[in-house]
């Protein structure tokens, strides 16, 4: 968030500009995983993924551990499709929409935790810059360091699979193989 990172004598505009018109991906989600004794759904012979048009959570996926320990499936919704409610209503949401996706076995999970991440300031801005969108992952001016010693490392300065996990890894090893080969120079 370009807006609570202070940086003196200050960013350089090319990314200031960048940070300010990327949008975060998770900003416009709220997200929930269940837990559960055991993937009942593989016993089913299910995968766990659901793409759903009936929603709140469009895309659920398997979330489990190896060898399916612990048991959980996990979930992104809009958080247009939950506005108002709290993190208690979402995962109840949620609940409700495994119970019809999945059946009755769904239906008692050992707890779920439920997010809107539009609501956490340090993830959407009070006031989001208009033009802002996620065109501008993986943006050059992510790709250098500041000052040579501040390097950025997110889903969103990802070159490649930017959005998801594996942008957030790469982007985080980039970044580690640069710090890296810089403290190796001195």
């Amino acid at each position: 968030m370009a807006a609570s990172i202070a940086v003196e004598p200050g960013l350089p505009t090319a990314l200031a500009g960048a940070a300010a018109r990327t949008q975060v991906w998770m900003g416009e989600m709220a997200k929930a995983v269940a837990v559960y004794p055991e993937p009942f759904w593989r016993e089913q012979g299910l995968s766990g993924l659901v793409i759903s048009h009936q929603g709140p959570f469009r895309e659920i996926h398997d979330h489990s551990g190896p060898h399916g320990t612990p048991a959980a499936l996990f979930g992104f919704a809009p958080s247009a499709a939950v506005a108002g409610a709290d993190d208690a209503a979402i995962a109840e949401a949620f609940t409700a929409q495994l119970t019809r996706v999945f059946g009755a076995d769904a239906a008692r999970p050992s707890r779920v935790v439920a997010v809107d991440w539009s609501l956490d300031p340090d993830t959407v801005p009070a006031s989001p810059h208009p033009d802002r969108s996620t065109a501008h992952y993986g943006a050059v001016a992510y790709q250098e360091p500041v000052g040579g010693r501040l390097h950025w490392a997110s889903t969103e300065t990802a070159t490649e699979y930017a959005g998801h996990v594996e942008g957030a890894i790469r982007a985080g090893l980039r970044a580690a193989d640069a710090v890296a080969r810089s403290l190796a120079g001195r």
